[in-house]
């Protein structure tokens, strides 16, 4: 900021009001604004001078809104030209500040800008007070005329229009405050956000990004995405930003990062490109680290391993050979074979448990295979509920079936779709009292239309209300299901779900306690 110790302007007389009713306006301290730097343009080329400006006068500096020439964008105000034009209602014209005693000594006529002349109209508040002026200035001394003077005046009503439109000045400063709550937010956030040019220069990395690969921001001057780069993740992700740059958004890319002390961090994130008049601009990704979960996968990896070979391989063979003895009952006393039968029925729960465990860990490593393609639901959905009849006649519960008509084909793995179904109509026969009864149905969903909506309604215990969310989640089960009838993991509704959501659908249960459940799933249908 230019200042100098010379005797400044008298105030005006209403400078307490002035002052609030400049602050009223909302324009101080905002940035730059189009609107007014073509005012200030036009002036340049209008008056032929190098300098022009909208200069606003607060309590103790000169503000510029808009300014062309300076490399400053305020000044104190008791060397400023515009306190002195201020006080008068008409223009201030100085055609030679070297001569004129109240600028003579001012920085702005003996330092390096040189000032000689000056020319600048007031402008007013909608009740009055002078806030400001719009001027020109030069550096060799100059007359000013009566047709020069009225297209001065002329440019400064335009900015005073501008400057006294408050709602769109507070609309710029809302504005401005959103930008830099924004700035803030992306500078702080937990994610690895970083944006680079289509040449690969890093322009932008956020503090989590420069803490997690230690660089700082002079190192980030010379850094480019492909240095950020393991080597051997360079050649995919060249032709990955290829077709960012061509306008593509890539969700959950991986790939791994390469810090400053050399150490790897893999990572995962969405990554787009900033299009100007149809040309890339600038990457933007934001990323974050998967150490923590590429080591759970390894010991998911490693534990499915384990489980097959060391436990599922065996058992298969005790099951086996258990089911060959009790095919031969002549040969058995009585005890013994009420003891096989024991071991046999264990050894196939304890199967059952072990490949519930399996698919779960295939479903969390990828390694779900589907099979979707055009099924009848609806004859599917019968056969399934009549495998289950003889369980439920044994129970005496009632398994009745509804399909509704003219239902079209449904997007379905066949296999997982007798997993998800069998395994709801075994829960509700688990659950469920003697006497009770059980309605499978499939129709069309009202609520998402293009799916078919399969249902499994029972007058069992239900649910409590606090469980409702839970009950998909990992091992759990609602308290009101443990009363001896704790028979598995607990977890055939997260493989269930996990299933529906592969196949593009959603999962749901209504109940309450002594009222029965309803399970819900859908299933994307076939589009005729």
């Amino acid at each position: 900021m230019i200042s100098s110790a010379m005797p400044a302007a008298p105030q005006p007389p209403d400078e307490k009001r002035r002052l609030k009713a400049l602050h009223s306006l909302s324009i101080l301290d905002t940035p730059p604004e189009e609107r007014f730097d073509r005012l200030t343009r036009l002036a340049v080329k209008v008056f032929d001078v190098p300098f022009a400006m909208i200069s606003i006068i607060d309590e103790k500096r000169q503000w510029f809104k808009s300014q062309q020439g300076l490399d400053v964008s305020e000044t104190t105000r008791d060397i400023s030209f515009c306190s002195h034009g201020i006080l008068s209602d008409q223009a201030l014209v100085v055609p030679d500040a070297t001569l004129d005693p109240r600028f003579s000594d001012s920085p702005l006529v003996k330092g390096r800008l040189a000032i000689r002349f000056y020319a600048g109209w007031p402008i007013r508040t909608p009740d009055g007070h002078k806030v400001g002026m719009f001027c020109v200035m030069d550096r060799r001394p100059r007359s000013f005329g009566p047709g020069e003077v009225e297209s001065l005046r002329d440019l400064a009503m335009v900015a005073e229009d501008e400057i006294n439109d408050v709602r769109l000045n507070e609309a710029y400063r809302e504005l401005r405050d959103r930008e830099a709550e924004l700035a803030d937010f992306i500078e702080n956030a937990a994610d690895l956000i970083i944006r680079a040019a289509p040449d690969g220069r890093i322009l932008y990395a956020n503090r989590a990004s420069k803490a997690a690969l230690g660089y700082d921001d002079a190192d980030l001057e010379g850094l480019t995405m492909p240095g950020l780069i393991a080597p051997s993740e360079r050649p995919r992700c060249a032709q990955q930003f290829g077709r960012v740059l061509r306008g593509e958004t890539l969700r959950d890319l991986e790939t791994v990062f390469l810090a400053k002390d050399g150490r790897e961090i893999p990572v995962a994130g969405h990554v787009n490109c900033q299009m100007r008049d149809g040309k890339p601009h600038a990457t933007r990704g934001i990323y974050h680290d998967i150490a923590a979960r590429r080591q759970v996968e390894r010991f998911r990896s490693e534990f499915f391993h384990q489980v097959n070979h060391e436990l599922r391989n065996p058992l298969t063979l005790i099951v086996g050979a258990l089911h060959v003895l009790l095919a031969n009952p002549g040969e058995l006393a009585a005890d013994q074979r009420r003891w096989l039968e024991m071991l046999s029925r264990n050894a196939t729960h304890l199967q059952r448990m072990i490949e519930d465990l399996l698919e779960l860990t295939r479903s969390e490593t990828g390694k779900l295979a589907l099979h979707q393609q055009p099924v009848d639901l609806a004859s599917l959905a019968a056969q399934i509920t009549e495998d289950f009849s003889s369980a439920a006649a044994d129970k005496r519960i009632a398994l009745k079936h509804k399909v509704a008509h003219g239902l079209p084909a449904g997007l379905a793995d066949p296999l997982r779709y007798r997993q998800v179904l069998g395994n709801l109509i075994d829960n509700a026969l688990k659950f469920t009292p003697e006497g009770g009864s059980i309605k499978v149905s499939l129709g069309r969903s009202d609520a998402e239309p293009g799916f078919l909506l399969t249902s499994v309604a029972d007058t069992g215990l239900g649910i409590a209300e606090k469980d409702l969310d839970k009950v998909f989640e990992h091992l759990y089960q609602a308290a009101s299901n443990l009363e001896n009838r704790r028979k598995g993991l607990g977890l055939g509704l997260t493989i269930c779900k996990t299933l529906v959501n592969r196949q593009g659908g959603r999962i749901w249960v209504e109940s309450s306690p002594g009222q029965g459940s309803a399970f819900h799933f859908t299933l994307p249908a076939v589009i005729q």
